[in-house]
């Protein structure tokens, strides 16, 4: 889609929402967008998105966009420190998906199907969500990609990582048992990867920390006591794929 059909497209979708009606009374020629409506802040509109976290039924107002907002992405933050939330709909939701498939068709054309050659040690750590007000949920886009049971599908013979410990709320011990089980399936990983590089360079420096432990642990096929989160079963879900190994 070339930018100028997709602001074309964007611009007739949501010309009879509050924000544009405005402005456009409701045409849709874009050189009175142009003229009209000027480039704005995060905080000029925040008042609008706050709006949709605090109604009753959700955000099923046209104030920003035609399309219902099913969830809010909130984005690190800024240089103030606080966190952004960008309203989702269904339709960029689905793009996100199209944009995952279209990445690894890139992926595959120059490394090839690494899919077949084995697994990947992925560094993966959903982030705590939030209900708003409203009953939807704000949380990171890669935290909503996780929870999306497409990844799930997809995604779950193609890591080492159990779902549970990619669920883990202490960090360090997802950290750990993420480290552990792609060492005890290292003879099939293929590819070390995370969606941000400081995590790979601090999932080295864990590894420098606790490589003992973490030996230690293969060994005996006993996992390491303070690893006692219960609450996504991660403790559990690690366990089962261990077993003794003593030439190690």
């Amino acid at each position: 889609m070339s930018s100028k059909y997709k602001s074309n497209y964007l611009l007739k979708k949501n010309v009879g929402t509050e924000y544009l009606s405005r402005y456009l009374n409701g045409k849709t020629d874009k050189e009175l967008f142009e003229m009209n409506v000027s480039v704005v802040s995060y905080e000029d509109i925040l008042s609008l998105t706050l709006i949709g976290l605090s109604m009753p039924d959700g955000d099923k107002s046209n104030i920003l966009s035609n399309e219902f907002v099913i969830e809010f992405y909130r984005r690190s933050g800024n240089s103030g420190g606080k966190p952004k939330l960008i309203p989702v709909t269904a339709e960029s939701h689905n793009l996100r998906t199209l944009y995952s498939t279209m990445l690894a068709s890139v992926m595959k054309k120059h490394f090839g199907n690494i899919s077949r050659a084995g697994k990947r040690l992925e560094f993966l750590f959903a982030k705590q969500e939030i209900e708003t007000p409203s009953g939807l949920k704000t949380r990171s886009v890669t935290t909503s990609y996780y929870k999306d049971q497409g990844f799930r599908n997809t995604i779950s013979k193609r890591i080492t990582s159990p779902f549970e410990a990619i669920f883990c709320s202490d960090p360090n011990q997802s950290m750990y048992c993420q480290l552990l089980t792609g060492l005890i399936q290292r003879d099939e990983v293929v590819a070390v990867a995370s969606s941000f590089t400081t995590v790979v360079l601090r999932a080295f420096k864990f590894l420098e920390d606790y490589w003992k432990e973490l030996c230690s642990d293969i060994r005996s096929g006993q996992l390491s006591s303070w690893i006692t989160d219960s609450g996504c079963s991660c403790r559990n879900a690690v366990s089962l794929i261990m077993e003794p190994n003593h030439t190690k």
